[in-house]
């Protein structure tokens, strides 16, 4: 084992081609409610032993998951005895790398901690280099399925090659945020449960245009920027197509499909150019936002919530807002992104019981109400409902909060892959996703050209990966 594990790191360190760096899994700030408690996993599976254990737990970089995973840890360790978890925050800083890179240091000088937080959709290459360990006959061995709901995303990021690695978290789902008030200036009526796409497009074109001498906007691909291949993932997929053959490791890209075409001509290429959102330029500055006032429509993640309302809000008396889900395309169903983020641990670990004690107090009722207090969406859709969306909707003053959690059922993930063909490196600037939407953004050419030029080098890109795993 100690020897495979040696072969494994340096082959990790050495192919590894994940571009993480802007990769956060952003937050948002609110307070637990005072939800009723249910029964929470066993904690009481570790036998007794003579001496104190310690383990350490790796933690996200943000501020507040330091107050989050602190009081966790706090709660954990006085109720076990004979276990002591430490968190070690891994902070990126400018010539330090990211969290990932601080994680691949750990590897390689045999000091990486016991648990490792991951976000759902890039621990692909870890199991791949046998750096983590399944974790199915821990679950089996506990009857421990709370945390393992049976929806297609929850699976795909919590998998990988039919054996279980990861265990949820904490979530962020992105939905409609509306602006009531830019809706009544226009006469237009809020959207209702099972608004379609074609509503969608309706309204967004009557709020577009000036009134009192302002500018308005119809909506906007994001709160303050122009989105990119994942915040347009519903547009994608609306209609029930797939710009992969499948999510989980692809190995042919089908982005030159009709339906995709035509959702991208029209939120990306044709709303810009028509004025129906701001253009990236104008979203970059900051300045035309629905937080702002601006914009009628904008879909967001929970993380967003403190811009449109509270003492961080952009707008002095904050928005008069509220949520829904992305407007129904041909398959029915809101195919949005549904971040996950989560914990796994080291096949190095010695200690597995006690770092598997860890991760399942990181799912329970009182975890959870640290996790939505410190600013983080809960981990599964009855823990958003229960915990996190009364006092969301309490603090940030809106009321269809449920949505966050319904999205969470039905929402994917962009890609997911192993060692090689990441997201990242066909989505950021400068790549082959990130050309595209600059290009089709800019009104330089067609959705169609973009993406039939796109196309093929996404797929020299998976062709790339599949070579490198010898299929």
């Amino acid at each position: 084992m100690s020897e495979n594990l040696k072969m494994s790191r340096r082959s990790f360190l050495k192919l590894s081609a994940m571009g993480v760096a802007g990769a956060t899994l952003t937050a948002c700030g609110i307070n637990a409610s005072e939800a009723t408690s249910v029964p929470g996993p066993d904690l009481t599976s570790v036998p007794p032993v003579a001496e104190l254990v310690e383990i350490r737990t790796s933690i996200w970089g943000d501020v507040n998951d330091k107050t989050i995973w602190g009081n966790i840890a706090n709660d954990f360790n006085a109720a076990y005895s004979n276990i002591k978890v430490i968190a070690e925050q891994y902070v990126e800083q400018e010539g330090s790398g990211s969290y990932y890179d601080k994680i691949k240091v750990g590897v390689a000088s045999g000091t990486a901690p016991d648990v490792w937080y991951m976000q759902g959709f890039l621990w692909g290459p870890y199991a791949d280099n046998k750096l983590i360990r399944p974790i199915d006959d821990l679950i089996e061995r506990d009857n421990f399925q709370t945390a393992f709901p049976d929806f297609a995303n929850y699976k795909a990021n919590s998998q990988w090659q039919g054996k279980t690695y990861f265990t949820p978290a904490h979530t962020g789902s992105v939905i409609m945020y509306y602006n009531k008030d830019v809706f009544d200036l226009f006469g237009v009526p809020y959207p209702k449960e099972g608004w379609t796409y074609e509503e969608f497009k309706e309204m967004a074109i009557k709020m577009s245009g000036e009134k009192d001498g302002k500018k308005y906007y119809g909506f906007a691909n994001a709160g303050g920027w122009s989105g990119i291949y994942a915040r347009a993932l519903h547009w994608i997929r609306k209609d029930g197509a797939l710009e992969w053959d499948t999510i989980v490791e692809p190995k042919k890209a089908n982005w030159v499909q009709d339906d995709i075409i035509d959702a991208l001509q029209w939120t990306i290429a044709d709303a810009t150019t028509n004025e129906w959102t701001p253009a990236p330029a104008a979203l970059a500055g900051g300045g035309l936002t629905i937080a702002s006032g601006q914009v009628a429509m904008t879909y967001e993640g929970p993380w967003y919530l403190p811009n449109m309302s509270g003492p961080n809000a952009e707008a002095t008396d904050g928005v008069n807002f509220d949520v829904i889900h992305m407007p129904y395309g041909k398959s029915g169903k809101d195919e949005t992104v549904a971040e996950i983020g989560g914990f796994e641990i080291n096949a190095a670990a010695k200690n597995v019981d006690a770092a598997w004690e860890w991760i399942k107090f990181n799912t329970t009722d009182q975890a959870q109400k640290h996790i939505a207090e410190g600013g983080r969406m809960c981990h599964l859709p009855d823990t958003i409902d229960r915990i996190w969306a009364p006092r969301a909707q309490e603090l940030y003053n809106f009321k269809n909060a449920t949505y966050f959690a319904k999205a969470m059922e039905t929402g994917r993930s962009p890609i997911i892959s192993g060692e090689g063909a990441d997201l990242f490196s066909m989505m950021l600037t400068g790549t082959p996703l990130g050309v595209a939407w600059d290009a089709m953004a800019g009104g330089e050419i067609t959705a169609r050209q973009a993406l039939e030029a796109a196309n093929p080098e996404c797929q020299a890109i998976l062709d790339k990966y599949w070579a490198k795993k010898g299929a």
